[in-house]
């Protein structure tokens, strides 16, 4: 899944160049950052696959939880989200459990705001190590359902 999303990840930037995007950063910087966004989507995905029964299933619900977490993590428009604290400077909004919050971020940083990695090494760390947690969380749940389906 990672080699097919980093294909994807390198027409989405050709295409975008090809359309005339005059990026300000590193790209790639930018592809490492949807490779820790595909990350966290297979997990989400391995997650959500303990839970469907048929692939129809599978489809429409993993379809609607992407689309929830585009629109939550402010990739289409920013989302007003009250600060619930501060950690290391960074303030935590609702949102930031969605690794995809901290990836579009920093996308945009990157991108448009020409950043390195010192101004994103923080999301990028936020979106691996939530990325990580989606992807243990949906390993157990895996194992635990195939464990309980053999006889």
């Amino acid at each position: 899944q990672l080699v097919i999303a980093t294909i994807q990840v390198l027409l989405m930037f050709s295409a975008a160049i090809a359309l005339g995007f005059h990026n300000r950063g590193s790209l790639l910087l930018a592809l490492c950052i949807g490779m820790l966004l595909a990350f966290g989507s297979v997990g989400m995905g391995l997650l959500l696959g303990c839970f469907m029964r048929t692939d129809t299933d599978a489809l429409n619900t993993g379809s609607t939880l992407t689309m929830l977490q585009v629109f939550l993590s402010g990739a289409f428009f920013a989302m007003p989200a009250a600060v619930l604290f501060t950690w290391l400077d960074h303030p935590i909004t609702l949102f930031d459990c969605i690794p995809a919050t901290h990836g579009m971020l920093a996308l945009q940083q990157v991108l448009s705001g020409g950043a390195g990695i010192a101004q994103v090494g923080f999301r990028m760390a936020a979106t691996f190590l939530l990325s990580l947690l989606y992807f243990g969380i949906g390993v157990l749940f895996f194992r635990y359902y195939e464990f309980k389906s053999t006889p």
